[in-house]
Parts: structure tokens; C-alpha cells; sequence
């Protein structure tokens, strides 16, 4: 039983031809990488409920950048509304850089956006002039305990005031805040054959140990465990909120090694295992239409100065299942207040979504400042510093975009800022609506 959902899905390789820079640890790396470790691959799903229609596009890439999202917005427009298309990152550490106003990441090369751009927008279109097969989607939930929260509070010497005394570094945090939940959705043909998979699970890709290779990292791995029961199946990746988690595998008692490689792969495997497990469980099914929900906010309002806005999407599949992807490396506590604004209703968050500025802290982390709450900021171009209700200005004025949980948040927010809500339609596409705060 379809429960009108259908589905057009596929993959393609965006591994890059020829030595390029790799993004992050520019200080580590030599100046392009040396071999190819595991492909790296974009998927794309694009589901429809009688004439409501939405693009999912996963790239292996550290971030989406807003040259790549444009390009396959433009691809595809007059047939499906930017609004519609959901792209994002698995955030690999073991990728090449294509966003531009990071250039702390490394620099660009032209020539592989252009080829990832192409592939993407190409196969999109392909699908979406194809045929769809009726579906029936399921969510799951799974455990897995693979990450650690890697914000530790000590006393110590930071560049930053207060110089020495009381500081947060990078160093494991076994009683901090963590996400175990694995989280899928299970789609399936009317013979009950998989023919797409889409899961999530917070964890910061940075493993990997050997820095001039390229690699998929942990959601290639897990990739290829599914699609060993599975089938060859596309497989949509989300990364959860994880700006202050990662990989357990990679841990002594007091701080972040480098993993030998086979350390790496037996945590990875095991982390592959568990959601191979969660795809095998029983699932409760989705049924009702699809809608999409934009809200954007000026970065400048979280007291950095940018022109760069923060963007949360919000994906609707029937009354059971809400998808909540931000443009930024979220910190875990996020997950908790979208649970309870949404509850009773599934969340689904995923982060490094489109074009990401950077970081998103919650209150406690201001505070104590920190790596994911100041020390990025002038790395990523950034400046300023957030204003000490971040919590509050993000639940108010993004999360609230729908639902009795937070109606009244939501309308203190509008009235406040004057908000303009601009309702979009129109054949084969999700019901839309952008709201500019």
C-alpha cells in the first residue's frame, strides 16, 4: 500500500578526477589529497503525494555551500520551488571544499563544484522526468552509543579572555549531552522490495585517520553495510545535530586521539551494524500529504555581524513525521526543544543543511564560551558574538513556525519583528511557505 506516496530515487559518483585540496586541517594536510580511500557519492529522492513534490539531496561533502544549492535550484526551477528542495551534507572531514566564504576550509577548485553542480542537477532532472514507483514509507528509531560530547570544562590557557582559569576545550566529556537515536525512514514498493533508505544519526565525521585520503567516512561505511541487505538502493544521509559530539572510536579517558585505521573501521562497522539492526525493526508507517515550512532569521539578530541568515526547513510528511534541517553545526541540546515543541509528532534534525555559516550554540554554551561558541566565529569570517538568549531567539522566531506546542511563541515573535508570510503553490510541488523574521 502506497498510501499515495511515490518515488523517484538515485545516486551518482561526485569522487573527484584528479588531486585536489581537501576541506579542513590545512595545517595537517599536504596541499591536494593522494588517493581515493571510498567513493564519494550524491543521492537524491524525490517523493511526491498526489501533487505535492520534494527534492532530497544528499551530498558527501563537508558542507552543501550556496554555489551547489543554487545550481540545483536552478535546474530545477519552474518545476519545483527552492523552498522544496532539501539539500544537504554528511559533513565528512575527508572531502573537498566547494563553499566559497569559508576559505578557512580550503580553497575551492572550480572545477570539481562544476562536476558535482552538473552531476547533481543532471541526475534530478532525470529523475524527475522518469518514472515514480508507489511507495509506502516507515519511521524507525535505533540506539547506537558511537559519539561522546567533546566539550570539556577544565582549567587551562585559552588565546581568548579570560586568558587562564576556568576554560572549554576540545577533549571528551563522557556526562555531556549526546543523541544515540538512530533515526530512518524505510521506503518500500508494493512487493515490500526497499528501494530507498533515508537515516540520521549526530556524530562529527572527523575519524577518518589518514588526512590525504578521500573518503565518505563513517556514512559511506554504514552505506555499504545497508546496501548489503538492502540492495543497491540510494541511501539519503542526515547528519544530526552535532556540533559538540564525536566519534567515541576516536577517545582516551582524557583527549581525542588519532585512531589507527583499523580502530577507525571496527568503530565505524560496529556504528553500521546498529543501523543495519534499526533497518530490520518494525516501523510505524507514514501516510497524509507532504508540506514544506522555511523560516529564515538574519544572523546579525544572534549578535554576529554577517550578511549570512540562519535557515530552518521544515519537511511535513503527513501528521506523524517532521524533518528540521538548519543551516549550521548544531549543538546536540537543540534536539530536546524541537522534541518537545513537536511531541507528540516525530522529529527528524538534521543539520548542514544548504549553505552553512558556521556553528549554533545554546545558552550554557555562551556562557562558557568555547570553540563551537566563539572561537569559530573569526575563523569563519565571522564577527561579534552571540548574544547570551540564543536559545530563546531561536525557538521564538524559527522553531515556531507551526503547531499549538509554541502558537503563542510564534506570535509574539511576528508581532515583534513585523514578519511577512508569503504563501507559495502551484502543480507537483509541496505546499510552501517562507517567512523572513
Amino acid at each position: 500500500m502506497s498510501d499515495g506516496y511515490s518515488i523517484a530515487a538515485g545516486s551518482v559518483d561526485i569522487t573527484p578526477q584528479a588531486p585536489i585540496p581537501l576541506a579542513g586541517y590545512a595545517t595537517l594536510r599536504k596541499p591536494t589529497f593522494e588517493r581515493v580511500a571510498d567513493p564519494l557519492e550524491a543521492n537524491v529522492a524525490i517523493l511526491r503525494h498526489g501533487d505535492q513534490t520534494i527534492v532530497f539531496v544528499a551530498l558527501d561533502l563537508m558542507y552543501v555551500g550556496a554555489f551547489l544549492r543554487d545550481a540545483v535550484v536552478n535546474a530545477l526551477a519552474g518545476r519545483i520551488p527552492p523552498e522544496a528542495i532539501f539539500t544537504s551534507a554528511c559533513h565528512t572531514h575527508a572531502g573537498p571544499p566547494t563553499e566559497d566564504s569559508l576559505p578557512i576550509l580550503g580553497a575551492v577548485t572550480p572545477e570539481y563544484r562544476n562536476l558535482v553542480a552538473q552531476r547533481v542537477s543532471e541526475l534530478a532532472l532525470q529523475l524527475l522526468a522518469g518514472a515514480f514507483v508507489p511507495v509506502s514509507l516507515e519511521y524507525l528509531e535505533g540506539s547506537a552509543a558511537h559519539s561522546i560530547n567533546r566539550r570539556k570544562r577544565g582549567f587551562g590557557i585559552s588565546r581568548n579572555f579570560p586568558f587562564l582559569g576556568q576554560q572549554v576545550t576540545l577533549k571528551p566529556n563522557p556526562s555531556g549531552p549526546r543523541d544515540d537515536t538512530i533515526r530512518m525512514i524505510r521506503i518500500r514498493d508494493g512487493a515490500g522490495k526497499d528501494v530507498a533508505v533515508c537515516w540520521s544519526y549526530a556524530c562529527h565525521p572527523v575519524g577518518y585517520p589518514l588526512l590525504d585520503e578521500v573518503s565518505a567516512e563513517y556514512p559511506g561505511v554504514v552505506r555499504s553495510t545497508l546496501r548489503g541487505s538492502l540492495g543497491n538502493i540510494p541511501a539519503i544521509f542526515w547528519q544530526g545535530f552535532s556540533g559538540n559530539t564525536a566519534p567515541l572510536g576516536t577517545v582516551r579517558p582524557m583527549v581525542f586521539r588519532a585512531a589507527t585505521l583499523q580502530d577507525w573501521r571496527a568503530w565505524a562497522e560496529g556504528l553500521a551494524r546498529c543501523v543495519q539492526d534499526t533497518a530490520g525493526g518494525a516501523g510505524t508507517p507514514l501516510s497524509g500529504p507532504i508540506a514544506c515550512n522555511v523560516r529564515t532569521l538574519p544572523l546579525h539578530a544572534l549578535g554576529l555581524s554577517s550578511d549570512k541568515q540562519v535557515r530552518f526547513h521544515e519537511i511535513s510528511l503527513g501528521p506523524q513525521l517532521i524533518i528540521c534541517g538548519l543551516n549550521a553545526e548544531v549543538a546536540v541540546e537543540y534536539v530536546e526543544i524541537l522534541r518537545r515543541l513537536h511531541a507528540p509528532v516525530q522529529v527528524i534534525p538534521v543539520g548542514c543543511v544548504g549553505d552553512v555559516y558556521g556553528y549554533l550554540p545554546v545558552d550554557a554554551m555562551v556562557r562558557e564560551g568555547g570553540y563551537e561558541a566563539r572561537g569559530f566565529v573569526p575563523r569563519f569570517g565571522l564577527r561579534g558574538s552571540f548574544v547570551a538568549n540564543v536559545e530563546e531567539i531561536v525557538t521564538e522566531r524559527l522553531f515556531c513556525a507551526a503547531g499549538p506546542a509554541c502558537s503563542e511563541a510564534q506570535g509574539r515573535a511576528a508581532h515583534q519583528s513585523g514578519a511577512a508570510v508569503v504563501e507559495r503553490g502551484g502543480d507537483r510541488q509541496a505546499p510552501t511557505r517562507t517567512v523572513d523574521v
